[in-house]
């Protein structure tokens, strides 16, 4: 199989998994302290009213820190389930249903966040 394909295919079965645990995934305790200090540090460097992209947003577990900072909120993420949650929660002016590898946007957010997502993307994407 070449490498194309196998990614291809590394790249659905994570979007499966995340889809499948999508309802459960902000129930997981992870340490994420050391996100949310790198979240405060990005948020403390915008003005208020700014528009910050989370991607990948997953369920959207940093929209409340990002606007009750004062800032606005997009998501972007791969997975469909995820998306579904991060909308539930109401705080994103919107979500974009797309990965990583193929966002394209262009001068359009004043931040990016990008917690726990790399592993995720092969090196010859970057």
């Amino acid at each position: 199989m070449d490498r194309r394909t196998w990614l291809d295919e590394r790249r659905a079965a994570a979007r499966a998994e995340y889809d499948a645990e999508a309802a459960v995934y902000d129930s997981i305790d992870y340490p994420r302290d050391a996100q949310v200090r790198f979240v405060a540090r990005v948020l403390g460097q915008c003005a208020p009213g700014s528009l910050v992209l989370d991607a990948p947003c997953g369920t959207g577990r940093y929209f409340a820190q990002v606007v009750a900072a004062g800032c606005r909120v997009v998501g972007a993420d791969q997975s469909p389930g995820m998306l579904a949650e991060a909308s539930a929660k109401g705080l994103a002016e919107r979500l974009e249903l797309v990965g990583l590898q193929e966002l394209d946007f262009d001068h359009e957010f004043d931040a990016v966040l990008s917690i726990d997502a790399m592993e995720n993307v092969p090196p010859e994407d970057w």
